[in-house]
């Protein structure tokens, strides 16, 4: 072919593909997407997932869902607000010539927390308010498990005991049971403290042997050229503001949380996405080492989720419901996926540099507003048709195969082998082995099964 015929033809295929509408599209721009650099912090996002889809398989039916889920986006704790505030002083008191560059908004910069008093709780506004995340999520989950709550029944929905926990379960079962929130929702607060022993939505608190700084050390090993280099290149583009490299990483942060609150924030534009790589590698490892893989006791600890989950599923007699929801933080959201070992690596993630190929990722796991939802199949052998009960793990909104199980219709796992793979995940040391728990206080869980009794007349725990 001539050169001028061949530069003719792309010329006419560039034409067409523009004008023809493509029932499938060549582009790829997740990987562009913000909110999947921010760590933990930032706003809620769907994992990647594997395309599975999100309706029953062929021949299945969803008997049976249970939520576990993280808190919806909020403001900062105490320590990470005091960092916030003090970064944002240091740049609106910095003496600069002119307001030029990527810093220039400082000039007419507001500091997003407008109250002291609203530091750890839910946000209320903006695009990405942790409230109405979750009050959209149970009005979804209503639309999607209609069929499994008969309307009229009292359901209990349970959360750990801190303020924002207990928010983002009222909001959600405020959009889940609509009207009907008062008289037929029965919130269910498990304080977060050590004497709950194993009874607990926050397994590591009676957890005498958890080191919450075991991830320190490892974490610290990963370079931190890329936030001397951000700091470098603010510094070159807008003199006079002296940033450093832990400036830099408060910065980082600060996107995440503005966002929470706000709903935008001129800070996530002044980094590269190369820097907010590397910045999500870093929280990610810090995940992986303290409440994942990396830690030999995030297993035990995230057992005591998984074992309880597996129970409601196999054993509707003691708990009559085809539906629980329990809320809690992002660190029991990360040792019960460390249980499930449904992202597990190969290896343990390297701090010697971005590992680009690991499936551990902090963002894909707990961000706010994180969920794993485990939903029972029940489906009729195409070929023999017998019938089964087999589970379905999603994690933020996309279907998760459980390894070493996932024969079943959709990639599901039949029910009892959840049991054998979690148990065998688990290995000869319980969680009240693994974690020392005191043997005066409970070693099993229970609320799940006797909340009416134990708490529908207490008016500390009940609603």
């Amino acid at each position: 072919m001539k050169l001028e015929t061949a530069i003719a033809t792309i010329a006419l295929s560039t034409t067409v593909s523009a004008v023809l509408n493509k029932p499938y599209s060549q582009e790829s721009v997740e990987q562009f997407n913000l909110l999947r650099y921010t760590g933990t912090t930032g706003p809620y996002v769907q994992s990647r997932g594997y395309g599975i889809p999100r309706e029953a398989p062929f021949q299945c039916k969803v008997k049976q869902a249970h939520l576990f889920m993280r808190h919806g986006e909020r403001y900062p704790t105490e320590g990470t607000g005091k960092g916030n505030k003090q970064i944002f002083e240091k740049l609106k008191n910095a003496t600069v010539e002119s307001y030029d560059g990527p810093l220039s908004f400082v000039k007419d910069w507001e500091f997003y927390v407008p109250d002291s008093s609203l530091l750890e709780t839910e946000s209320f506004k903006g695009a990405y308010a942790g409230l109405a995340d979750c009050y959209n999520l149970g009005v979804e989950f209503r639309e999607r498990y209609e069929d499994l709550w008969d309307g009229k029944t009292v359901q209990p929905l349970f959360t750990s005991g801190q303020e924002r926990v207990v928010n983002s379960a009222r909001s959600f079962g405020e959009g889940f049971f609509a009207s009907n929130y008062s008289d037929l929702c029965s919130l269910q607060i498990i304080p977060e403290n050590e004497t709950q022993g194993a009874n607990t939505l926050t397994s590591h608190d009676a957890c005498v042997n958890y080191n919450s700084s075991y991830s320190d050390a490892i974490v610290g090993e990963f370079s931190d050229n890329y936030l001397k280099t951000a700091a470098a290149r603010l510094n070159k583009l807008s003199p006079g503001f002296n940033i450093t490299g832990d400036d830099v990483y408060n910065l980082m942060g600060y996107c995440g949380f503005e966002l929470n609150v706000r709903g935008q924030s001129e800070v996530c534009g002044i980094f590269t996405l190369d820097e907010w790589i590397s910045f999500d590698y870093s929280k990610t490892l810090g995940f992986y080492y303290q409440n994942g893989p990396g830690y030999n006791i995030s297993v035990p600890l995230g057992y005591v989720f998984a074992n309880n989950t597996y129970t409601l599923m196999k054993d509707q007699t003691s708990y009559p419901f085809n539906l629980s929801f329990s809320f809690s933080h992002d660190s029991d959201v990360a040792t019960f996926v460390s249980a499930l070992g449904i992202m597990d690596p190969e290896a343990d993630l390297s701090v010697d540099e971005v590992e680009f190929g690991a499936i551990y990722k902090a963002n894909e796991i707990a961000p706010m507003g994180g969920h794993l939802v485990h939903e029972v199949l029940e489906c009729e052998d195409v070929l023999t048709n017998a019938t089964d009960s087999y589970v379905r793990i999603l994690l933020n909104d996309n279907v998760v195969p459980l390894p070493g199980c996932q024969d079943g219709p959709g990639y599901s796992c039949q029910l009892d082998n959840y049991k054998d793979v979690i148990d065998s995940r688990l290995g000869n040391t319980s969680y009240v082995e693994a974690c020392g728990v005191p043997s005066d206080v409970p070693q099993y869980s229970t609320f799940y099964w006797d909340w009416e009794a134990t708490f529908k007349n207490n008016f500390s725990t009940q609603e």
